[in-house]
């Protein structure tokens, strides 16, 4: 059921790996698409988790096109000052709220490549700093 490549699981129904073989045949550069996003995930993961933020959705159910981060108790008086000095800073978040939590999301497909996933980092980091929060972010 799954199909491993370069350890990138992506899901796949068996009867249509023939189709999946013919697609990279014609267009190779679409798997390396899907690895370049499980990369900046895997970026913005690790980077998030130094920093203390906690992911909204469980990893075994989480994938690589965006993630959801559930807003820290630190943040939540002052999340449009958050969100505004990172866009100040050129980066997108996107804030929300699903169900009855508190989170914002960020995308890690498009034209983002592990460099920009690593601007981002830095970029919260200095926002954090900017705006005297605490790291690692308190929940």
């Amino acid at each position: 059921y799954k199909f491993n490549l370069n350890n990138s699981a992506l899901p796949i129904k068996t009867c249509h790996f023939d189709l999946i073989i013919q697609i990279w045949l014609i267009r190779p550069c679409q798997f390396e698409f899907c690895f370049r996003y499980n990369e900046n995930r895997e970026i913005l993961k690790s980077g998030m988790a130094k920093l203390g933020f906690q992911e909204f959705v469980a990893e075994k159910y989480a994938g690589y096109i965006i993630t959801s981060y559930l807003t820290p108790s630190d943040l939540k008086s002052d999340f449009d000052q958050f969100h505004e000095k990172l866009s100040q800073n050129g980066q997108v978040i996107y804030p929300g709220k699903v169900t009855d939590a508190d989170t914002f999301r960020i995308g890690n497909i498009g034209h983002l490549f592990p460099q920009d996933m690593k601007v981002l980092l830095n970029c919260i980091e200095k926002v954090l700093q900017e705006m005297n929060v605490s790291i690692p972010v308190k929940y």
